[in-house]
């Protein structure tokens, strides 16, 4: 698969067709709101966990803990993976429509928009390279038609904050009520910390980047020269 961006690599692929990213811009907020409030939940079990180790006898005698992590666990996975899906379908539906708006602004062909995401070591930064591509190509030129200078930052820190959340969730230990009152507990429980606090700051970003997208794009199909083909 050709990374590098030219007229054939768009020509080679089926033809680029305007479709509504509205809809599912809205499915996308919501499952990253729902991530972000297990993530709040993660703050809130890291706090009673760091409580209850620093209590005296040092375990939890009524086995909160573990239940609630588990609990907890259940809901992150049943909320990441959906909103990962929806997430990725929002994405190839904006990159068809950034090829309608500028058809050889791409670094990457379209099986990376699924693939970029697993295959290593391209994952840390084929996504935000497609992100980016994006969002040039879908902002509006200036009044004398001269090329956008989009802001960068909203994908920049999603993206960042993103990848440290990843890095210390595949770095962190396993939390136990067993290890209460043990380092290794408390350090679980900072990781546990960082890594809800990371990914609010991502699921915030990429809220921004997101309704950024859809509405830049919902605009410029309605207005511009493309507007007849929206559906």
């Amino acid at each position: 698969m050709s990374s590098t961006p030219s007229a054939p690599l768009v020509r080679s692929l089926p033809q680029a067709r305007l479709r509504s990213p509205v809809g599912l811009s809205y499915a996308v907020v919501s499952l990253i709101a729902l991530c972000a409030l297990t993530d709040l939940g993660g703050l809130l079990l890291a706090g009673y966990g760091l409580g209850v180790s620093g209590r005296a006898a040092g375990h939890d005698p009524d086995g909160r803990f573990d239940t609630f992590y588990s609990v907890l666990t259940w809901f992150q996975a049943m909320t990441a993976l959906p909103a990962g899906i929806t997430f990725v379908v929002w994405l190839r539906r904006v990159r068809v429509n950034a090829e309608v708006f500028r058809p050889h602004g791409h670094h990457h062909s379209r099986p990376w928009i699924f693939w970029g995401w697993v295959v290593p070591p391209v994952c840390f930064w084929y996504p935000r390279r497609i992100v980016l591509d994006v969002w040039r190509a879908s902002t509006p030129a200036g009044p004398g038609g001269e090329a956008p200078r989009p802001r960068l930052w909203a994908i920049n820190v999603w993206w960042a904050s993103w990848l440290v959340s990843s890095v210390l969730t595949a770095a962190a230990a396993e939390p136990s009520s067993d290890l209460m009152g043990t380092p290794g507990f408390t350090e679980a429980m900072v990781f546990m910390i960082a890594c809800s606090v990371f990914d609010m700051v991502a699921a915030w970003f990429a809220v921004t980047v997101v309704r950024g997208v859809t509405q830049m794009q919902d605009v410029m199909a309605r207005t511009g020269p493309v507007a007849a083909g929206l559906t």
